[in-house]
């Protein structure tokens, strides 16, 4: 489990300025997500994604689309 860093998620929610919260809607209200969920909504293979959480060797062009990737996931 990945704990979900979404600008303004908090334990799943996002609070506004007016006093109440909405549910993030990159985790859905989890407050983290696992490998699998994350490799389902970029359309990547589990394995690359393992090899960046674990800091391995990886190509330039790889790695440049993976963060574009996770980027817009999360914005």
């Amino acid at each position: 489990m990945i704990r979900c860093d979404a600008p303004g998620c908090v334990r799943g929610l996002v609070h506004r300025a007016e006093g109440w919260a909405d549910p993030c809607s990159v985790c859905k209200g989890a407050g983290e997500l696992t490998v699998a969920e994350i490799c389902r909504r970029i359309d990547e293979n589990e394995g690359t994604i393992a090899r960046l959480i674990r800091g391995r060797k990886m190509r330039s062009r790889t790695l440049f689309r993976l963060a574009g990737k996770l980027a817009e996931l999360c914005t």
